[in-house]
Order: structure tokens, then C-alpha cells, then sequence
């Protein structure tokens, strides 16, 4: 955390009140305020911002200002601030909310952890875009989900979502009857379950595939063929090939590489890391995800074509 706070730079660190004194401890050292917000939306942020006037006047932006700092798992060396901007986040989110058809009529279940991007800006940008609405778990429960899909349209989850639903007897064709679209992204969802889950409600789920640099790249089309095992096309604006790690040379179809992609998602950089841009940082980024490529001869559907991973 101390490490998080310096690095950005940060004036103010939000934390939970049961680790008040260690994290005030932490923010204080690096000269920025600290404010406690629970879980049920409670604690000296929420009591701050109920003193304080409803009106207030936006600061002017432009598209590429930075809209926020999403720090990487870290998963191959210390964890690096990607810098996305305004027109990466809003392009992204108006090219899921169109694909996936989101409108105002949907209303989206969400119980995705918002400290990555899935949670924080794809499910929860495009319901906003889309002037739909939300209900919004603190966690993940299969009774919870069973309460509450009901009342909703849509869900975006994680595999383990969907294997921990079908090991629940009530969740069948009768409990999502009324679903739009399932859509499973952050880790792979494997063959066997996405047969399973066609099998016990009648939906096939839309899998898509994305990262912290750049939002969503690719996605099974909402309209064709949501082929298990696969992520789908590279979405409208972004432009996606199979490379070889160590030469950079196109693959050939059904090869493992490095995926390089190009577009109006992908970040600018990583924070405080100059010798890092973001042209280099979009290819070696994805450099430890070995994906298989098929290049598609004819293309699903004018808008998706090309190459489906």
C-alpha cells in the first residue's frame, strides 16, 4: 500500500475503518489524508460528503487526460500504474454497450470486485452509458445471485461464477428465462463448463477478453457463433495479430504467441516509467499469454471480422 500511495502520488488514501490506524499511518507518511469507507457505505468519507453541497461545477477536460491509474497484478515483477485515459475509457464502453446491445431497458447484476478493471469500468460504465441500471452485491453468492437474477437482464461474471451457479440445483432454465446475456471474462472459461451452462439454462455465454492496458479488446459476437473455447473477434476500432515473441513476425493460424494490439483502448503508458511507452508496453504485456489465433476467411458479420482467438 505504501508503495501504491507514493508511486501515484496520491493526495487522499480511502480505506476500511478496521484498518484505520495502520493505513492513516501509511498516508500520513507520504503526505496525503486518509478517510474510512466500509462496506455498507459508511465512515468518515460518506459522513464528509453528506455535509457538502448537491451543486458543483466540473472541471474541463479533454479526451486524452488521464481518467485514472489502474496499478497491474504485478504477476510478472512490480506491480505498474497504467495510465488510461478519458477516450479510452469512453470509447471502449460506447463499443461494448453497442456490441452487446445494452440499452436502458437492461438493468445489469454486478458482483465483480471493483479494484480491476472488469468491475470498475467495463460492467460498470457501460450500464451508465447505456442509461440502464444495476444491482450491486458486495460479493459473490449463489444464493444472493438465485435472490436477485429476477430483477435483472444481464450479468457479467468470472469462470468460477459460473461453475459455482451450476453446482446449484435451482439455477436452471426457469431461474434465467428472463436473461439477455451471460458474459465471462478475467480468467479462461473452460469448454466443458460453457457446454454445461448452455445445457442447464439454454444461454450460451459471451466470452471476451481484455486486460488492465486496454480494456476489452476481443469479444464472442452477441449475434453468431459463441464458440467455447475461444474470446472471439477483436472488437470495432481495434486491430489484433498473433506475433512471435522473440521476432515479432506474424504466426500462422492455430499458432501460440504474443498477442499485439492497436487502437483506441489501449492506455498511454505506465505511470512514472518514461522508458516504458505505451507502443512497446501494449506487446510485451501480453507477451506471457500464449493464445491461440484462427484467421477467419469469412467473416461472421461485417462489423466483427478478421480473427477470432
Amino acid at each position: 500500500m505504501a508503495y501504491f500511495v507514493e508511486n501515484s502520488g496520491a493526495a487522499l488514501l480511502v480505506g476500511d475503518p478496521a484498518k484505520a490506524n495502520s493505513l492513516a499511518a501509511v498516508a500520513a507518511r507520504f503526505g496525503a489524508g486518509f478517510e474510512t469507507l466500509d462496506g455498507a457505505g459508511g465512515g468518515s468519507l460518506a459522513a464528509g460528503a453528506a455535509t457538502q453541497s448537491e451543486s458543483y461545477f466540473p472541471v474541463a477536460r479533454t479526451r486524452d487526460d488521464l481518467a485514472a491509474i489502474l496499478y497491474t497484478s504485478g504477476t510478472t515483477g512490480r506491480s505498474k500504474g497504467a495510465m488510461l485515459s478519458h477516450a479510452n475509457l469512453l470509447e471502449n464502453a460506447e463499443v461494448l454497450a453497442r456490441e452487446w446491445r445494452f440499452t436502458a431497458d437492461d438493468t445489469l447484476l454486478h458482483m465483480l470486485p471493483i479494484f480491476h478493471t472488469h468491475g470498475l469500468f467495463v460492467a460498470s460504465n457501460v450500464v451508465l452509458l447505456s442509461g440502464g441500471a444495476m444491482v450491486f452485491l458486495p460479493a459473490f453468492k449463489p444464493e444472493l445471485v438465485l435472490k436477485h437474477l429476477p430483477k435483472v437482464t444481464t450479468m457479467m461474471g468470472v469462470p468460477t461464477y459460473y461453475t459455482r451457479l451450476l453446482a446449484e440445483p435451482a439455477f436452471d432454465r426457469a431461474a434465467t428465462r428472463h436473461m439477455r446475456l451471460f458474459t465471462s471474462g478475467s480468467a479462461p472459461l473452460l469448454a466443458e463448463t460453457h457446454r454445461q451452462f448452455q445445457e442447464r439454462t439454454g444461454h450460451r455465454i459471451l466470452e471476451r477478453y481484455g486486460m488492465t492496458e486496454t480494456n476489452m479488446s476481443t469479444s464472442n459476437p452477441y449475434e453468431g457463433e459463441r464458440r467455447a473455447g475461444t474470446v472471439g473477434f477483436p472488437l470495432p476500432g481495434v486491430e489484433l495479430k498473433i506475433t512471435d515473441p522473440e521476432t515479432g513476425a506474424e504466426l500462422p493460424q492455430g499458432s501460440p504467441g504474443m498477442i499485439e494490439v492497436r487502437g483506441h483502448n489501449v492506455f498511454r503508458g505506465y505511470w512514472q516509467m518514461p522508458e516504458k511507452p505505451a507502443k512497446s508496453c501494449a506487446k510485451t504485456a501480453f507477451s506471457s499469454r500464449a493464445i491461440s489465433g484462427w484467421w477467419m476467411r469469412k467473416a461472421m458479420s461485417r462489423s466483427w471480422g478478421g480473427k477470432r482467438i
